[in-house]
């Protein structure tokens, strides 16, 4: 796709989140079911509950310009990577730690597609 403005990066990147909570409640309803693959792990709460305040409390001024919603955006990304990162190390089970991990890979890759075209519009 070619985009124009970085309005239309943005809103991609909603149709992209939308599909990707999609996978997500389909995953989950899979897993669900799968009741011989389930695992244990204890995780540090307060890291979850971390993630979760920083994510309800994002607020943007009215004034914000595109370069500080683009900062806040790779600041939120790299904090649900490092998160998932965390909770990768702390699986027992390698085919839930590999599912996992692929779940990293697939956002990194999305975020540095995300990336690279928005250093192209910067070029343009």
């Amino acid at each position: 796709m070619l985009y124009h403005q970085l309005s239309e990066v943005f809103g991609h990147l909603i149709t992209l989140n939308m599909a990707t909570l999609a996978f997500y409640e389909r995953a989950l309803e899979v897993i669900k079911q799968e009741r011989s693959r389930m695992f244990e792990m204890w995780f540090d709460g307060e890291i979850d509950l971390q993630l979760l305040d920083f994510i309800e409390n994002l607020v943007l001024e009215p004034s914000a310009k595109s370069d500080k919603i683009l900062i806040v955006l790779m600041e939120l990304n790299e904090k649900i990577e490092t998160w998932l990162k965390s909770i990768s190390s702390a699986i027992i089970n390698s085919d839930a730690r590999e599912y996992i991990q692929d779940l990293i890979n697939y956002l990194s890759q999305t975020n540095q597609q995300i990336m690279h075209g928005l250093q192209r519009m910067d070029d343009v």
